[in-house]
């Protein structure tokens, strides 16, 4: 995923390369970087079969996910009533 976020006045642009195992609630992330303008990035996929470890496993608890839902569909609406959509 490609992000931008704004800080502090100023827009970053970032990288992530991550998964949700949901059989264990886990978050599995491979890579995570901010990047600079005129910076180059090469993706190779070499062959779908095999995946490489994680860098970085976080177990999820069920209230965090609760959480996060209920977060997400209240900004969600929020933008829907600022656009008289509902």
């Amino acid at each position: 995923m490609l992000s931008i976020k704004h800080f502090q006045g100023q827009e970053q642009l970032s990288i992530h390369l991550s998964g949700f195992n949901k059989d264990r609630n886990e978050d599995v992330k491979w890579f995570d970087q901010l990047i600079e303008p005129n910076k180059k990035i090469i993706l190779e996929v070499l062959d779908g079969k095999e995946t490489s470890s994680p860098k970085e496993i976080e177990k999820r608890e069920e209230s965090f996910i609760d959480k996060q839902k209920l977060e997400t569909y209240l900004f969600l609406q929020k933008e829907l009533k600022e656009k008289g959509l509902i």
